[in-house]
């Protein structure tokens, strides 16, 4: 295998694919067949090789053995793009094609398919030994046919830029269109002056051929660097230079170079200067150092280009401002001089030597704590360049000393130091850089250490560095947080030492301090904890220390569901864990010796809200700092519960707005007066203490209130009418209940019942009352013993197709209307049904329940499976108001249920038919019925007419067409009929017939429809032989005939086959019609003609052969010369006659004048050709033919005979007979 790799390995290096057929062949000599006796063919692809790309492949070739012999490989070819595979002509197919390749030894080939550029595709190969046995490998190759050029662009330097700085760097984009892909971009130099391209072999631009390097492709871009560009020859006036950037793709295709230099283009030309002197600063550096002048600072920097250097030192002056003020001062090399005066003076510096330059100040020379900037320029002598200076570098000279202020600890007595605090400062432009403390214990002469943490020795551990944020310096550790550097009762001092970023180093005040550890305690007195508060004007109470108390703070947390908050002196907006503290000092009073005090902001009260509990913690801290840690429960401790809610009660009976029969309600124990009650806030409140009812009555515009025995309007008044009611029950909800009978005066009346309630709620000292219930619940309700009245409204019909509901009203004045029972029934007699609401019973007393729609209606929702088509129903309803009074009075009403539609035909006008004055289309007629049903209001109700114009979309109204739809009442039932005086019918028109029949109930029947055509022209017809003139005889009348005499027409009635009629007159005497037997007739006798209407278009072609009589008759002796007048005359299906009367045949009268063809009737008939001659009346000396067909003879014509003579030579012409026909010669 590996040799075989190696062959085709060589073979793939040879130039394009045309190598790679010898490598095959040469590979299927040399393989040992031995090494693949797998018992399988195996297969191999050469060419093209996998993932590759190519321009042009013309054929696919590869080897393939087996331990036998190999006697077939067949392909396959897939488009990757589009799925589909080579069909043989192009990739068009869906299953997967093989083809055959021609196969040599081991070696095959296939010549390609079609190859279509921009695409990848997949070439699968196996192999068939003799034995029939296939590959179980296949070979495959993925290649993408590219032929498509990349493109590429210099985009660095671009395109006629005139540039005086290093160019170290070529860049530009290269790009190509997949599957194509850029594998490289090579790129020369060329330099116009000489017309030399750059060799870097010389590292001289001197070669006359172009000479490509490559460059470095990243993604869509490339840059070329280092040994890939040239060493570039500048002058002042400047070298012109060319580039060209060839992109080369994955398949050998290379950007064409363009004629000429282009912007945007991969061919560039530009311009390249002797670039000018350029210095950098080195020091001071671009972090703006600062430096103390006695340290005598160095500037240092570079230069490029330059044969000297020169500085422009910049005070900024006493504002720190550069350019403000006029107070800037510029360095000349010995003094300061005026910035604003000397805006171009520079310096010298002090030494350069062609790369590196410095310039030192004597240190007496700067001036203190200001600002400066430093800028250079270089300077190149030969072309005399000067550099374009840039923004320099800024600096600070500092040599005064930062300050200090130790701010914790802050009094000699603390409870503990957690860190160690100060603030720093340094004068401007001077900066704090950094700061560290030392804490010395008084007793021992020590510091603390700490690497060691403990107090030693001083040393270098002894300086604590601090953390130094905007002005603040501090230092902590966990032995300080913790209390374990410090011990009680003893002494400390702390030290702080600063220094800023000159290195200028400053001290502050030192602070001593004692360590305080006892706590104080404070004890809250008000509120005390009664069952809940409902008025907190303030917090007030007590405080103790062993030494000396400071303050004292209070912390009220509101307690809610899922979070608590602390009370901030505005409101409960704090979420934090820890208490919110407030100093009593605030708003409030603490006494001289701190040990009472009282927290009483203005509207305190008012941020404690009702229904919540409140932990209020009380505290208090001495001069040394400890604050009281502990808080014992109901003495620095205490819960409240704040109630400022009264509690609410509720009437449970009666109901609000309840209707009652005076033995119903009132009456202890089954019915009395009853209802709940308890406090608010639902969770948190005082509790109940006591309830108590109101009942009365308004009757003319005084108010009557029951005593506990009676109804009075002067025994007892609005304030004084409560009546106690007994509490029962528990927390949260309480009973109560009226246990006196009520006595009701005589009518129907509404009356008002009224409860109020008080709760254990108390102020804050617990005195005076609870919450009282400001509103008590109120209930209005009626006691009402009169019975309600009924009606029912809905159905309203005889019959109905569909019965969903009943409907109906009822007045129940005063208790009102509650809801209605229904009784149905069907059937008669014993027969009689009545529905359960599941089903039917015999039982008379049988009502379902309807349901109340309004204050006075209702409706009772029909059961469906109750309902059976073609069957009355009775509904019987009665009203049960609100007290529980029902109708005495029943509203009865009877329907038929029917869902079998009618049934309805349509006889008169016929489908398809076509009608016109003459054959009238009207009236419309038809019958209907529903015999197989039996009820009277199951039957047939009204049948209905809808005629529509489809050529000009509208329906008979009545009185004019106008909108469909429009459906008609009929006259009749079982046998209809429809008309109308204003019914017309429109020429040419096609018109639709509609009907239907609808039951009582409304069920219709399937309409029924025909289809008419109207038409009121009359036909025309044509005599097309004989014509007019003479004849020697004919056999058959023919002519033509059309419905459309003025033009075409769509709905025309068109003619029949036998609608097309001829009549025969004699004119020469005697004159007279053919009567079937001789020319006797006075009136026209008409026959019919045959009519061709199978092509269906006009004008169509009619023919009349005439019967053997009429022939005999014309054709004797007597009857030459003998004048004739043929009638055509037609009428179309529609009955619209040519001429004549609307019924009957026309009669010689009605015949118009130019109808038909007039005609003589002559002997001979003529046979042959005329060589020149007409048909004449004789003259003398004309000759005319005697005798008979087969014997005739010239003669000389005489006066009086009457016959027609041929005018010419009878050389040309002969005479015979035709079959007894008479043809008129032409």
């Amino acid at each position: 295998m590996n040799r075989l790799k190696r062959i085709i390995g060589k073979a793939i290096n040879l130039k394009g694919f045309g190598g790679l057929l010898g490598a095959v062949l040469l590979s299927a000599a040399l393989w040992p067949s031995a090494a693949f006796a797998t018992g399988e063919p195996t297969v191999l692809i050469l060419v093209p090789p996998d993932n590759s790309y190519a321009t042009s492949l013309p054929a696919v070739s590869g080897t393939a053995w087996d331990d036998v012999e190999v006697s077939s490989v067949v392909l396959s070819f897939r488009n990757q793009g589009t799925g589909k595979y080579w069909g043989g002509s192009s990739f068009d197919s869906t299953p997967e094609a093989w083809f055959e390749a021609t196969l040599v030894v081991n070696a095959w080939s296939y010549a390609s398919p079609a190859w279509v550029d921009g695409n990848s595709y997949l070439i699968v190969a196996k192999a068939k030994d003799s034995s029939d046995n296939w590959s179980v490998v296949y070979a495959t190759a993925s290649v993408s046919f590219d032929t498509t050029v990349p493109v590429s662009t210099v985009t660095y330097p671009v395109h006629g830029a005139d540039l005086s700085v290093d160019v170290n760097l070529i860049a530009g984009s290269a790009a190509d269109i997949s599957p194509g892909a850029v594998g490289q971009v090579l790129v020369s130099y060329y330099r116009v002056d000489t017309a030399r391209y750059w060799d870097l072999a010389t590292g001289a631009w001197d070669s006359v051929s172009e000479i490509f390097y490559g460059a470095t492709v990243l993604g869509d871009r490339w840059e070329a660097a280092g040994v890939s560009t040239p060493t570039w020859v500048t002058t002042l006036p400047g070298v012109e230079y060319r580039i060209f950037a060839k992109a080369v793709d994955l398949a050998g295709n290379e950007t064409a170079k363009p004629g000429l230099p282009a912007a945007d283009s991969s061919y560039i030309q530009f311009v390249l200067r002797t670039p000018a002197p350029v210095s950098v600063i080195v020091t001071p550096d671009a972090g703006i150092p600062h430096w103390i002048a006695s340290n005598q600072p160095t500037i240092l920097g570079t230069a490029v280009n330059a044969t000297t250097v020169q500085v422009r030192i910049t005070d900024f002056g006493a504002d720190l401002t550069e350019g403000a003020g006029s107070d800037d001062l510029v360095w000349d090399g010995g003094q300061w001089l005026s910035a604003e005066s000397n805006p171009s003076l520079y310096a010298g510096v002090d030494a350069f030597n062609g790369l590196d330059w410095a310039i030192t100040l004597p240190a007496v020379s700067w001036n203190s704590n200001r600002k400066y900037r430093v800028i250079s320029k270089g300077y190149e002598l030969t072309n005399d360049l000067w550099e374009t200076p840039g923004a320099g570098r800024e600096f600070v000279i500092d040599s005064i000393s930062p300050t200090g202020s130790i701010t914790a600890p802050a009094g000699l007595y603390t409870g503990g130091v957690t860190a160690l605090t100060a603030s720093v400062s340094d004068t401007a432009p001077g900066s704090v850089y950094s700061a560290y403390f030392r804490v010395k214990r008084q007793s021992a002469d020590e510091y603390w250490d700490w690497t060691a943490s403990t107090f030693a020795t001083l040393g270098v551990n002894s300086d604590l560095t601090a953390t130094i944020n905007a002005g603040n310096a501090s230092y902590t550790t966990g032995y300080f947080q913790n209390g374990q550097a410090w011990e009680p009762d003893q002494s400390y001092t702390v030290q702080l030492f600063v220094l800023d970023k000159a290195g200028n180093i400053g001290t502050a005040a030192e602070q001593t301090f004692t360590l305080d550890a006892s706590s104080p305690v404070a004890r809250i007195l008000v509120p005390s904890n009664a069952k809940a508060v409902r008025y907190l004007p303030s917090i007030s109470g007590t405080a103790f220390d062993d030494h000396q108390n400071q303050t004292v703070e209070v912390a009220v947390q509101k307690w809610m569901s899922g979070i608590n908050l602390w009370y901030d002196g505005s409101g409960f907006n704090d979420a934090a864990t820890d208490p919110h503290w407030i100093s009593v000092n605030t708003y409030g009073y603490l006494s001289p010796d701190a040990t009472s005090w009282a927290y009483a902001p203005a509207g305190l009260d008012d941020d404690f809200a009702s229904g919540y509990q409140y932990l209020l913690l009380v505290r208090a801290s001495d001069t040394a700092g400890n604050f009281q840690t502990s808080y014992t429960v109901g003495v620095s401790s205490i819960v409240i519960k704040i109630d400022k809610e009264a509690p609410l009660s509720v009437i449970l009976r009666p109901v609000a707005d309840g209707r009652y029969r005076a033995a119903d309600i009132g009456q202890f124990p089954s019915n009395h007066l009853q209802g709940t009650a308890y406090d608010a806030p639902a969770d948190i409140h005082g509790g109940l203490n006591q309830t108590y009812i109101r009942l009365s009555y308004l009757q003319s515009g005084d108010t009557f209130y029951w005593t506990g025995t009676a109804f009075s309007s002067g025994t007892v008044t609005e304030a004084t009418a409560w009546q106690s009611a007994a509490l029962s029950g528990s927390d949260p909800v309480w009973t109560w209940d009226y246990t006196t009978n009520i006595t009701w005066p005589a009518g129907d009346r509404e009356y008002t019942v009224d409860a109020k309630s008080m709760d254990d709620s108390r102020l804050s000292d617990t005195s005076g009352d609870g919450n009282w219930e400001a509103s008590p619940a109120t209930w209005k309700f009626i006691v009402d013993d009169t019975a309600p009245t009924v009606l029912i409204t809905s159905p309203t019909v005889n019959a109905l197709s569909a019965l969903s509901a009943v409907y109906g009203t009822a007045n129940a004045d005063s208790a009102g209307f509650s809801y209605v029972e229904i009784r149905i029934s069907t059937g008669a007699g014993a027969s009689t049904r009545y529905w359960l609401g599941s089903g039917w019973t015999a039982a008379e007393d049988t009502w379902v329940t309807g349901a109340q729609l309004g204050p006075t209606s209702w409706y009772y929702t029909v059961d469906q499976p109750m309902l059976a088509s073609d069957r009355a129903y009775v509904f019987e309803a009665r009203a049960v108001d609100n007290a529980g009074n029902r109708s005495t009075l029943y509203s009865t009403y009877t329907v038929t249920y029917d869902t079998l539609p009618p049934y309805v035909a349509l006889t008169y006008p016929l489908d398809g038919a076509a009608y016109s004055q003459v054959k009238i289309s009207t009236p419309v007629t038809g019958t209907s019925n529903q015999d197989d049903q039996n009820e009277v209001y199951s039957k047939v109700s009204v049948v209905r007419v809808q005629i529509e114009d489809l050529t000009v979309p509208t329906c008979f109204d009545g009185s004019a067409f106008s909108a469909c739809p429009q459906w008609l009442a009929a006259t009749g039932v079982d046998s209809w009929s429809y008309n109308a005086p204003n019914l017309s019918f429109a020429n040419d028109h096609q018109y639709k017939v509609y009907t239907k029949a609808v039951d009582f109930a409304g069920n219709a029947s399937t309409i029924n429809s025909v289809t008419i055509n109207y038409d009121l022209e009359r036909p025309t017809s044509t005599i097309t032989s004989p014509l007019s003139g003479s004849t020697t005889g004919f056999a058959q009348i023919t002519g033509t005939a059309t419905d459309e005499r003025v033009g075409a027409r769509s709905y025309e009635s068109k003619l029949g086959t036998y609608t097309v009629k001829v009549a025969i007159k004699r004119l020469t005497a005697p004159p007279g019609w053919w009567t079937g037997s001789d020319f006797g007739g006075v009136q026209p006798v008409w026959y019919e003609a045959y009519t061709d209407t199978a092509t269906g278009s006009f004008p169509v072609n009619f023919s009349y052969t005439l019967p053997a009589g009429l022939k005999t008759e014309m054709a004797l002796p007597a009857n030459l010369g003998v004048s004739y007048w043929i009638v055509p005359w037609s009428y179309d299906l529609a009955e619209n006659r040519e001429y004549g009367p609307n019924s009957g045949e026309p009669q010689a009268a009605d015949v118009p004048v130019g109808v038909g063809y007039t005609y003589v009737y002559l002997y001979v008939t003529k046979v042959g050709s005329a060589l020149n001659w007409q048909w004449k009346i004789p003259e003398a000396g004309d000759y005319v033919m005697s005798g008979s067909a087969d014997s005739w003879q010239w003669l000389l014509w005489e006066p009086g005979s009457g016959r027609k003579v041929p005018q010419g030579d009878a050389g040309g012409w002969s005479w015979g007979d035709e079959a007894g026909g008479l043809v008129e010669p032409q």
